[in-house]
């Protein structure tokens, strides 16, 4: 694990606010939530070396799955282009990093721009861009970006930044893959208004996120680096049913290096997120306490954040677990607290009870257990969508 100087001004003084663990794993084990004494910046210490991250995100599928609420993701991108149109012309050169499976590619493309292109670390999402959307995206990192070269009109990093330990040197690397009169479109989840969305609790907290920014911290960061807010907007977007992510979005321009000042925004913000998902996390203990004591056998589907942090720190980890069910290919057939990952496919097989520990996925999973006929009964652990089964 690397322990982390301010990713924004690069000062080593810091106030500690949470602590967040998780089940062992290819990133580790937790991370203390942080912000810097200086600036103000929200960001994770430590935090897993650059070549852990790289490689975690070359083997990752999970953005190359499509899942039954595809419609919201459309909706998403569709929003993301709403706002680019009229500060970018038709004819823009266009990078997407980190483009995932390329969807915004996808519909920068129905909306008429021609040029479009993406580079992302996983193999998977290459391959499901070109056949689904018919857009090139190479394979690799910023690193590569930088080596080849080349500028662009327009740069979009949506939901990225947020998963960059160098947050400083993306960005002037990024700035330098401009034009002289080109735009760099960032995306981050908005760390005010963390606690005000519908998630599963420390959801934000994730196993990747290593940033947690606030409109006024993504300014600052980019300042630093030469870029210049040219426009801002502020929003919330339903990223799955029922579940909501605030969004900071800004338009930046090259300019000069500026200096950052300090904010007090991220440390409120967090420190009342942490307090409302401990609400949030209470009844769900409760439950994982009873079933615990039961040690009847059970199944739980997902093995995301949640189910890595509940393992870590609730009583899930003492359960009669069985197995994990995943639909992820990259997952299944390998283990996870000492049991193993299979395919939903596998489960006509087994008769266990089935606790369905995600959220955001939560709609999706209950679908796919009645479009496969099963029988087992399952219930979920929070309550957006209603216990169910």
């Amino acid at each position: 694990m690397t322990m982390r100087v301010c990713p924004c001004c690069q000062s080593v003084r810091q106030e500690r606010l949470h602590e967040q663990k998780f089940a062992a794993g290819a990133l580790g084990t937790g991370y203390n939530v942080a912000t810097c004494c200086d600036c103000g910046m929200g960001f994770a210490d430590p935090v897993p070396s650059l070549e852990t991250l790289s490689e975690y995100y070359r083997l990752s599928a999970k953005y190359a799955i499509a899942g039954s609420d595809e419609k919201y993701e459309t909706t998403r991108f569709e929003t993301t282009v709403d706002s680019l149109i009229g500060f970018v012309p038709l004819n823009a050169r266009i990078l997407d990093v980190g483009c995932g499976a390329g969807g915004l590619l996808g519909a920068l493309k129905r909306r008429g721009f021609i040029d479009v292109q993406g580079i992302d670390p996983s193999p998977w999402n290459a391959k499901v861009a070109q056949e689904k959307h018919g857009v090139h995206v190479a394979v690799g990192s910023l690193c590569d970006m930088a080596r080849e070269e080349l500028q662009y009109d327009l740069i979009t990093l949506v939901g990225v930044l947020e998963h960059l330990v160098d947050v400083r040197e993306s960005l002037r690397t990024l700035a330098h893959g401009l034009t002289k009169e080109g735009v760099l479109y960032v995306a981050v989840p908005n760390a005010n208004k963390f606690a005000d969305c519908a998630n599963a609790p420390f959801q934000q907290f994730s196993l990747e996120h290593v940033n947690f920014f606030t409109p006024s911290t993504l300014s600052a960061c980019a300042l630093a680096a030469g870029l210049h807010c040219a426009h801002a907007w502020d929003f919330v977007v339903e990223w799955r049913q029922r579940v909501t992510e605030p969004v900071a979005a800004q338009l930046f321009t090259i300019g000069q290096p500026g200096e950052t000042r300090y904010s007090g925004e991220t440390k409120v913000a967090l420190s009342r997120y942490v307090e409302v998902s401990r609400n949030q996390d209470a009844r769900a203990k409760e439950k994982l306490e009873t079933l615990a004591a039961k040690g009847d056998p059970v199944m739980v589907w997902g093995v995301g954040a949640l189910t890595r942090r509940l393992l870590a720190e609730s009583a899930l980890g003492r359960c009669n677990i069985t197995r994990f069910i995943d639909q992820d290919p990259t997952l299944i057939g390998k283990s996870l607290a000492g049991r193993q990952i299979v395919s939903p496919y596998e489960l006509a097989r087994y008769r266990e009870p089935i606790l369905v520990c995600s959220v955001a996925f939560e709609a999706e999973i209950i679908a796919r257990i009645r479009e496969l006929g099963l029988f087992n009964h399952y219930t979920t652990l929070y309550t957006l969508s209603a216990t169910l089964g």
